[in-house]
């Protein structure tokens, strides 16, 4: 109700109602609702538990890909003098983590001595990308999130 409501005001307030259509249909109807129905479809069937492992599994390791790209932008920076750290240009990723770190967190949870420590191993790599964004905005909501993290799960 809430993104229907949100692109009719879009539409009142619009100049160009044409043009807000089309950012309409290939923003919200395309990538939003199209994939929430084939992602509904898919596991219509599969249980809770399996649902949320592939969540947090696919999430935490798309840090790995995420880091890869980061690491050869820091190289290709610093080829053209940008030393790491300098420049904010790694500040758009940091949605990305503030999203991220839940299911990182969520992790923590796992059993076992391998879990563990591909959490941690993982949990540096997060610190280390999360700096690199020099978002103080960013660090910020990871440890409001962390925080409450801590309060929820006492253990």
């Amino acid at each position: 109700m809430f993104f229907v409501l949100a692109m009719l005001c879009s539409l009142i307030i619009s100049k160009d109602v044409n043009i807000s259509i089309k950012s309409i249909n290939k923003g919200v109807v395309e990538k939003l609702f199209i994939t929430a129905i084939a992602i509904a479809i898919v596991l219509y069937r599969e249980k809770k538990e399996h649902i949320t492992k592939l969540l947090i599994f696919s999430l935490i390791f798309s840090i790995l890909p995420l880091t890869i790209k980061e690491i050869l932008q820091y190289i290709d920076e610093y080829h053209q003098g940008i030393m790491p750290l300098s420049a904010f240009e790694h500040r758009y990723i940091s949605d990305w983590l503030i999203f991220i770190v839940p299911a990182l967190f969520a992790f923590w949870l796992y059993k076992g001595i391998k879990n563990k420590i591909l959490f941690f191993s993982l949990s540096v790599i997060f610190v280390a990308i999360s700096i690199g964004t020099l978002q103080r905005g960013t660090w910020l909501s990871i440890a409001v999130i962390f925080i409450i993290w801590c309060v929820v799960k006492k253990n």
